[in-house]
Order: structure tokens, then C-alpha cells, then sequence
């Protein structure tokens, strides 16, 4: 589970993901707005069921690589140049991390409050194959997703 930390000039998927062309299969995103489909597909070759288009630096997404071994992902994209705002909604969302620099939970949350606006953060760590839940001490990390479960709507604005 990956997200994009420089801002996409051009958010197509297959654009964003044209480096690793031929490296995977399947893209999804999960879209907690949409309660009839929350999962958007992206299934390489199959002409029917794609619903997922376009991707962007506030949007966590599972990628599922088909090579063996390390992928290496190179992407373009701009550098924000202001705090960047991503909607949470009551329930769990699946968002990426669009910032330069790794922060605390609680300096990353920036203008929200952990406990009172979102309660729970967590990330999948690949190498080690297991969830993360993240604590008062973790640093959010460049290019992951996290699930936040948001216990209200409101804004992130995810530091520099």
C-alpha cells in the first residue's frame, strides 16, 4: 500500500504508473464516499469492471506487483509547495502521505487531534508482511498509505 508524495500534473493511472508498466496486474483504492462500491479496480487487460482511472497524492492505494523480487517505482510529479488538505470521513480512509518530510503522528496530524477527530492510523509495512498500527512516536512515512479512521468529518492538512 503506496501513495504519491509529489503532486501529479497528469493523474491518469496508467501515466503515474507507466514506469512500472508490465511489473503489475491489479490497482485498488478504497473510496469510503461511494457506499454502494468502495473498492475501485484496476485490473490490467480486462476491457469491463475498471473503475479506478486516476490517481493522486492524496489517495493510499494497493498495487499488486507480479515480478519477483524488488520493483523499483520512479515517478514524477511537483513538490507541494503548501500543506496539502485531504477529506476524512466518519469511518476508515484510505489516504496517501503528500509531504517532503516524515513527521510524528502528532506534528503529521497537524491540525487535528488524535483521540478527538481520528483514532485510529494504520499502515501496512511490506517488508516485514504485517499491519502497523500507528503510535504517539511513529513518524508517518514518504510514499505509504494509511487507513485513518476519522471519528467525524473533517480536514487534514498534512505539513510540509
Amino acid at each position: 500500500m503506496i501513495s504519491l508524495p509529489l503532486i501529479q500534473e497528469n493523474q491518469s493511472l496508467i501515466k503515474v504508473l507507466e514506469m512500472i508498466d508490465g511489473y503489475y496486474d491489479a490497482v485498488q483504492w478504497y473510496d469510503i464516499t461511494d457506499t454502494t462500491d468502495t473498492w475501485k479496480h484496476y485490473k490490467v487487460g480486462k476491457p469491463y469492471g475498471n473503475d479506478l482511472f486516476e490517481l493522486n497524492e492524496s489517495m493510499g492505494f494497493w498495487i499488486h506487483i507480479t515480478q519477483p523480487g524488488d520493483t523499483i517505482f520512479l515517478y514524477n510529479g511537483t513538490k507541494p509547495t503548501s500543506n496539502q488538505s485531504i477529506p476524512l470521513h466518519p469511518g476508515w480512509n484510505m489516504v496517501g502521505y503528500p509531504s517532503p518530510k516524515s513527521y510524528n503522528r502528532t506534528e503529521g496530524m497537524n491540525n487535528l487531534t488524535f483521540g478527538d477527530h481520528v483514532d485510529a492510523i494504520w499502515s501496512y509495512n511490506a517488508s516485514a508482511q504485517r499491519w502497523e498500527e500507528m503510535g504517539e512516536s511513529d513518524y508517518f512515512q514518504i510514499g505509504r498509505g494509511y487507513y485513518i479512521h476519522a471519528k467525524s468529518e473533517c480536514e487534514w492538512e498534512v505539513p510540509l
